[in-house]
Order: C-alpha cells, then sequence, then structure tokens
C-alpha cells in the first residue's frame, strides 16, 4: 500500500479513531455493557450481550475484530524485573 493512496489514508483514518475510541474505553471504569457498545463502535459490528470483556482492551485497527457469543476476555499483565 502506497503512503500516498487513498487506501492508505482511509487505513489510517480508522486507525485513529479506533485510538480516540480506546483512549476513551479504557480511561474510566466501565461496565460491561459500556464495553459491549464501545466495541460494537470500534469493530462497526454487533457483539452479543453474552460476552464478557474486561478492561484495558488493545488493538491496532478494530474492524477487523470479529466476537463469538460466550467469549470472556481478560488481559493480565505480568511484569517481572530483575536486577
Amino acid at each position: 500500500i502506497l503512503v500516498c493512496s487513498d487506501l492508505n489514508e482511509k487505513i489510517q483514518s480508522v486507525k485513529k479513531e479506533n485510538e480516540r475510541l480506546l483512549v476513551e474505553l479504557n480511561t474510566n471504569y466501565r461496565s460491561n455493557e459500556e464495553m459491549l457498545s464501545y466495541l460494537e463502535k470500534i469493530t462497526q459490528k454487533t457483539i452479543d450481550s453474552s460476552n464478557t470483556i474486561f478492561q484495558p482492551f488493545y488493538s491496532d485497527f478494530g474492524r477487523h475484530i470479529v466476537f463469538g457469543k460466550n467469549i470472556f476476555i481478560l488481559l493480565i499483565i505480568m511484569c517481572s524485573l530483575l536486577i
């Protein structure tokens, strides 16, 4: 994809909107219903209410993500620093 192409401009526009929505989603506490609502905006698809998704949630582009039913997502970040 050429940097100056219309397709690249569209991709960058979608990516920028995805980043904005993710900042909003991850900045404050969100109920599961609010999480699903944000993820519907990000993916532009209907997400079944049987899904449980916890913060934080990350994605790069967003619209390529597809959720099925009864999905449980919990990101656990563990970091160790050895000096």
